[in-house]
């Protein structure tokens, strides 16, 4: 549970373990990501005869994800140990937001992929302040120093000299590929995260508490 989080985790300042709503907000949060990422690797969604595209199965990942994150991930070092600012709740509620947006559409969000409609650009540019945010908290500020390298590459690529001279991209478009595409937040690295990494971790917890890892170790 949030509430027994290690020495080493809070003593780093990054991390707070909130208590009442918030505390069982966030053990919901990280039980519902165990068991949403159980139940797709066993294909429980098929038994059901549901069918369902990865990407709504990646993007309700990433909404509990996200959502947990700004629950246990303080916004900043002084920040309460135990309690949600109002910046934290209106994270949440976005991440909820854009990731129930995509989980429930995709199937006609994917039917027209080229629109730029203006719900679509602007969810993903609040995509991308999550995402930049939550980085922010958990790693500091050098991913995102790097990535919005990338982006201003891909907006103004048309500027550069030479082999790096490209056909550049409007910020709508950019904002929809990132948010959309499944070469953006819901591709290969978000499907590892939530498939291989999340079984791996599970596995790793179960073995650990039927004391496999003596047998293992010994």
């Amino acid at each position: 549970p949030v509430s027994s989080m290690t020495e080493l985790e809070t003593s780093v300042g990054r991390y707070r373990a909130p208590t009442g709503f918030a505390g069982a907000l966030a053990n919901t949060f990280l039980a519902a990501i165990t068991i949403v990422g159980c139940a797709w690797a066993l294909g429980i969604h098929n038994m059901l005869g549901l069918v369902l595209f990865k990407e709504q199965f990646l993007a309700l990942m990433f909404a509990l994800g996200l959502a947990g994150t700004f629950v246990v991930a303080k916004p900043a070092l002084s920040a309460s140990a135990s309690r949600l600012a109002w910046f934290d709740w209106v994270c949440l509620g976005l991440s909820l937001m854009v990731g129930g947006y995509v989980a429930i559409g995709y199937p006609v969000l994917s039917a027209d992929s080229a629109s730029l409609a203006p719900q679509r650009w602007i969810l993903g540019l609040v995509a991308l302040f999550l995402i930049f945010e939550a980085t922010r908290r958990l790693m500091g500020w050098s991913l995102i120093v790097i990535s919005v390298v990338f982006l201003v590459y891909a907006r103004y690529s048309d500027l550069f000299p030479g082999l790096l001279n490209l056909p550049s991209s409007s910020w709508q478009r950019i904002s929809v590929y990132v948010f959309l595409d499944t070469n953006g937040l819901f591709g290969t690295t978000l499907d590892v995260a939530a498939t291989t990494i999340v079984s791996f971790i599970l596995f790793g917890a179960v073995l650990t508490a039927v004391r496999g890892d003596r047998f293992v170790t010994d």
